[in-house]
């Protein structure tokens, strides 16, 4: 009898360290989504304000903060400092790429100096 008791004690602490190995996880899940919630670059209280603003800032320079928003909507930015047109940015296939004069589309390793650029603008 009393190896069955120990045995049955044995089955209870095993579940419980499986059930607090379990809860660790789950909070650990936790605290990494509302990482990504709290992290969001473009808060939803921001939007209306960026749609009152859309047609005034169409053919003036842009940060890349603000450009990127651009690009994400499927539109194609270019930096001025590029002096070529056909130098330019966009999505493709969910990947920031740019296109170069040799015609040929690469993925977009972006500088520092194009992550602080303010001299975007946006090109048909």
């Amino acid at each position: 009898m009393q190896k069955q008791i120990n045995l049955i004690k044995k089955q209870i602490n095993s579940f419980h360290e499986s059930t607090k190995n379990k809860l660790k996880i789950l909070r650990t899940n936790l605290k990494l989504m509302e990482n990504k919630i709290s992290r969001s670059p473009l808060p939803t209280e921001v939007e209306p304000i960026k749609e009152e603003f859309d047609e005034i800032l169409k053919d003036e320079e842009m940060s890349f903060p603000v450009a990127i928003r651009d690009v994400i909507d499927g539109k194609k930015i270019h930096k001025l400092e590029w002096k070529d047109k056909e130098y330019y940015g966009f999505l493709k296939d969910g990947i920031l790429c740019l296109h170069k004069p040799d015609g040929k589309t690469y993925q977009w390793v972006l500088s520092d100096g194009d992550l602080n650029g303010n001299d975007y603008i946006v090109i048909n």
